[in-house]
């Protein structure tokens, strides 16, 4: 299942494979390790920009990968291999996700659990869950999140994986605050804070890596905000001093999570009667995200927009209104424009 050709941008990834003829070889190490670099090379690319930036380079790798399954391979490397090219799956399907293709999303990431589960990579296995869940947390399929969430804490018990562990327990509180249970929510977000200190940082996962104390807070933040809508407004309070150390925490060249921690933080000053600050947030995060290639980020700006939107008339100054065209732009996938400037505000977060 291709990917789209996104420009020159995302072309480097896949450019050791061009020349390449597999057909008919007994391949080796070597062409493993090839395809596990080129995939980190994409994950990283597509944690900084968004899955809209490495169309190319995946396209190329789905090929490499497919053609390297019907290669000769030593008994001992077929694990790794297999693995290799799960990943590469793996990685494809959250591309898809990024780019609102929901259903093909879960195809490549069921060959990746296919795939990874013959090889019997247990790691490898608790990603593809943690990823199939949030496909399904984003498109509120909340059930069925869960259960993919669970199914990789399971994968994981036998194991001293707390750091991975913690990372499927923080995203299972944000599906059970999407519900509105906020005693699960409470227990699993707790839960997820003891597992991530318990963690030994030398002995990380391998698809862990990205999630440290910022994405922490981050999660945190977005499982209060859910439980303030769902279940009780004082969570507000509680959202605001977690969202906001995310929004501080990550660099510049993590776009597409600062948008998103922005776009939380907006929502919540906004519920907390700080409009200044929440058009501040949203406007900051509108600007960064005409760079970031992701659908995600349009589904994120809906729930501020219907929030801005509900702002009494006699509140809605030219600022508001200006922030509300803008998001609806966005939403509607045209082009938002900048900020006026009005407000002074920095592409960076901080105030001027």
């Amino acid at each position: 299942m291709g990917l789209p050709d996104m420009g020159p941008a995302d072309r480097s990834s896949g450019d050791r494979f061009a020349e390449r003829d597999l057909s008919g070889r007994r391949i080796g190490v070597e062409d493993v390790a090839e395809v596990e670099m080129a995939t980190d090379d994409v994950r990283t690319r597509d944690y900084r920009d968004g899955g809209g930036h490495v169309g190319i380079a995946l396209n190329t790798l789905l090929d490499v990968g497919a053609n390297l399954l019907l290669c000769g391979v030593q008994d001992e490397l077929r694990p790794r291999l297999l693995s290799a090219v799960a990943d590469v799956h793996n990685i494809a399907g959250w591309v898809e996700f990024d780019r609102g293709l929901t259903n093909s999303a879960l195809v490549h990431l069921s060959r990746a659990r296919e795939l990874a589960g013959a090889a019997g990579n247990a790691d490898l296995l608790s990603n593809v869950a943690y990823r199939a869940g949030r496909v399904h947390l984003h498109n509120g399929n909340l059930q069925s999140a869960l259960d993919s969430f669970d199914r990789g804490c399971s994968v994981l018990s036998r194991s001293r994986q707390f750091h991975a562990q913690s990372i499927l327990l923080a995203n299972s509180a944000w599906a059970y605050a999407c519900m509105g249970d906020v005693a699960s929510a409470q227990d699993c977000i707790f839960s997820a804070r003891e597992f991530f200190e318990l963690a030994d940082t030398s002995q990380v996962s391998a698809w862990s890596w990205f999630f440290d104390e910022v994405d922490l807070s981050a999660v945190t933040g977005l499982v209060w905000t859910e439980l303030a809508r769902t279940a009780d407004p004082k969570y507000t309070a509680f959202a605001i001093p977690a969202i906001e150390r995310a929004c501080e925490g990550y660099p510049a060249e993590m776009r597409r999570s600062r948008v998103f921690a922005l776009i939380a933080s907006a929502i919540n000053h906004l519920r907390d009667g700080e409009i200044g600050l929440a058009l501040e947030r949203g406007s900051v995060a509108l600007d960064l995200s005409a760079s970031v290639a992701s659908t995600r980020v349009k589904d994120r700006f809906r729930p501020l927009l219907t929030e801005l939107a509900a702002v009494p008339v006699p509140r809605r100054t030219e600022d508001v209104s200006d922030v509300i065209s803008r998001l609806t732009a966005t939403c509607e996938g045209r082009p938002a424009g900048r900020s006026s400037g009005r407000r002074g505000v920095s592409t960076d977060g901080r105030d001027v």
